[in-house]
């Protein structure tokens, strides 16, 4: 609250109207009156201060006894511990005491929604304050029951909150398995489906889309739950739901949902819903097209990446090879911009593996631009890591052969995390025996 505003005080009747008070913060002396009609903040400058900045009314009454409010202002809170989640709702609001004729802010816990972390996705819900049970809302032009929104609301936070969050074996609060944690990701996103529409031809759909997705590959609700999230034409949503559920699978996997989300929502501001549409039905059906795609999530999933795309995107036609150019673009000229410093600097047992070894040459990239150089051979997203190599928290090594790149290995902590050839195809027989052995000359007792 600004420190010389003005703040609505508590409605009063007169004359069988009502009336919003306004004080100003400089004076008790000097109010302002409008009528219950007027919604907008009056025109008026306090004569003592020359005060014109008023807060949003905060409340109005109906003329019956149920109150609505038009400008709820309340707060998030996200807690958990080593049994459960939980979202909770806290509100403020101003309230005008007429013997001390101040006013004060009182804050109330509105409700909480609680999860248990046993992977049953059984939730509880507390209503704390006695007017979540007879206040609306009055939000996207029609007058809403608060208890039904925020209640809807609570659960999404929750859901979004377990939906991404990542599973940490040194997370101490962490007391369940992995296992349990993509249990509870799937339960949520199956209730939200449910939840989320009601026309029947949606529903029927969802249904036999199910059916099909559990008769072939067990519960897989990801690609489902980011069509939902994004797309809103309900006819071209059925289309999306009644897709083959292997093909939905090659779309969006439980690695990458998340980042495809936001990378969707970010797409329908340069394409229309029925473009995306085609896009996912009939562009992906081609595997050396699925191929692009699943590299360019791969590569939206790096550090910055958001900060990338949004700020150096131009539209293109929308084909996975097109879209997944676009992307390497971008992230070499944000590789550019996120790196002040040149030149990478290694300890010397990492130098020392530079060489050759059974045919294959091992060499350490010494530069931003080399990094970004490889990634283009290669067709990976290893120039997003050369924030990591500065600060030492990965090695990244070129595995060539006969001057041909072939392949990228990082060492996090002298261990391999990955290892891979060119668009992030694994490594295997032989040449994964090299590299290993490779490793263990070098690295095993470092």
């Amino acid at each position: 609250m600004l420190e010389n505003s003005w703040t609505i005080s508590l409605l009063n009747q007169c004359d069988e109207k009502y009336y919003h008070y306004y004080l100003c913060k400089c004076s008790e002396r000097f109010t302002y009156t409008t009528d219950i009609s007027e919604t907008h903040a009056p025109d008026i400058v306090c004569p003592r201060c020359g005060n014109d900045y008023f807060k949003d009314a905060r409340e109005f009454y109906s003329m019956q006894k149920t109150k609505i409010w038009k400008d709820f202002q309340y707060s998030t809170i996200l807690l958990e511990n080593a049994n459960e989640w939980i979202v909770a709702f806290e509100y403020i609001i101003p309230q005008y005491y007429e013997e001390k004729n101040d006013i004060f802010l009182k804050t109330e816990r509105l409700m909480s929604i609680t999860l248990q972390r046993d992977g049953y996705g059984n939730y509880q819900i507390t209503y704390d304050a006695e007017l979540i049970q007879k206040y609306s809302l009055f939000k996207d032009e029609r007058v809403q029951a608060l208890k039904k929104l925020l209640l809807d609301e609570a659960k999404e936070k929750l859901y979004n909150f377990i939906i991404e969050k990542q599973y940490s074996q040194d997370d101490s609060i962490i007391c369940f398995s992995e296992n349990i944690l993509e249990t509870l990701r799937e339960r949520v996103m199956l209730d939200f489906l449910e939840h989320k529409h009601r026309e029947k031809s949606i529903k029927k759909a969802l249904h036999q889309s199910y059916i099909m997705t559990i008769n072939q590959l067990g519960c897989y609700p990801y690609t489902d739950y980011i069509f939902s999230h994004t797309i809103t034409n309900i006819d071209l949503l059925r289309q999306l739901f009644e897709l083959d559920p292997l093909h939905k699978k090659n779309i969006f996997s439980r690695d990458n949902f998340s980042v495809g989300i936001n990378f969707l929502y970010f797409l329908k501001g340069y394409y229309t819903e029925r473009q995306l549409v085609k896009f996912f039905i009939h562009d992906l059906q081609n595997i050396e097209e699925r191929r692009y795609w699943r590299d360019t999530l791969q590569m939206l999933q790096t550090e910055n990446a958001t900060h990338a795309w949004q700020n150096h995107f131009l539209k293109v036609k929308l084909t996975p090879k097109k879209l997944h150019d676009e992307i390497i673009r971008i992230f070499h000229i944000a590789s550019y911009e996120l790196q002040n410093k040149e030149k990478f600097e290694y300890q010397k047992k990492y130098i020392t593996a530079c060489k050759t070894y059974q045919g294959f040459q091992f060499q350490l990239p010494q530069t931003v631009a080399e990094l970004s150089l490889w990634s283009q051979l290669l067709h990976n997203c290893m120039f997003g890591y050369s924030q990591k190599i500065h600060q030492q928290r990965s090695v990244i090594y070129g595995v060539f052969q006969n001057d041909d790149l072939l392949y990228a290995v990082e060492l996090r902590n002298t261990y391999i995390v990955q290892a891979r050839a060119i668009f992030n195809h694994s490594i295997s027989g032989q040449h994964r025996t090299i590299i290993q052995n490779w490793w263990e000359e070098n690295f095993r007792f470092t």
